[in-house]
């Protein structure tokens, strides 16, 4: 696989686990980041990147660090 997708893939996989761990629905997300939950999707699925601003919003919404987003698991 390419490293790039592996990127996206294990950054989404952090944010849902997060966002779980959190008991945010993708839909609380929505609301409080203003990031349409088809797009949320596609970042917790490694579909798409994000840009930094998303990023920074889903980490303040998340009460996380950005690194955070990105530790592997």
């Amino acid at each position: 696989m390419e490293e790039s997708k592996e990127i996206l893939i294990k950054l989404g996989a952090n944010i849902k686990a997060i966002r779980e761990s959190k008991n945010l629905t993708q839909l609380d997300i929505e609301v409080k980041v203003g990031i349409y939950t088809s797009d949320l999707s596609n970042i917790e699925n490694g579909n798409t990147n994000p840009s930094f601003t998303k990023l920074v919003k889903l980490a303040k919404v998340l009460g996380v660090q950005l690194n955070d987003l990105y530790l592997v698991k």
